[in-house]
């Protein structure tokens, strides 16, 4: 975990990038990063005690959805179609290339989706 609080004040002391980097242990490109989004943002030390790591990780980089972004599956009719009795993964992904199966995502996001949620067949 990057220790962003560590990072900024230890560059509002005047310690160098390399020097952050090895205290933090985090690489120089991570801490130049850091310092530069931080400038840009307007995000200097000293930080109320409240903001922690993962505030301060948000602020700096928010999660910004793009307009091609690939949207989720039905996971309620993915998990539904994968419960029936020889339906594989490669049968759910078949027929939304075909367009027999409503889908509203990309058929190899059906995939990575399933086997990272655990409702996939093996």
């Amino acid at each position: 975990m990057i220790k962003y609080r560590e990072i900024l004040r230890l560059r509002d002391s005047g310690v160098s990038v390399r020097n952050i980097a090895y205290s933090c242990g985090c690489s120089k490109s991570t801490v130049q990063t850091v310092l530069a989004k931080a400038k840009a943002k307007g995000l200097g030390w000293p930080l109320p005690e409240e903001v922690g790591d993962a505030d301060i990780y948000a602020i700096l980089f928010p999660k910004e959805r793009r307009e091609g972004a690939k949207a989720e599956p039905d996971f309620d009719l993915v998990h539904k179609e994968l419960s029936r009795k020889g339906v594989t993964l490669m049968l759910c992904r078949a027929s939304a290339v075909t367009g027999c199966w409503p889908m509203v995502a990309s058929p190899t996001s059906i995939r990575r989706s399933a086997s990272a949620t655990g409702t996939g067949q093996s």
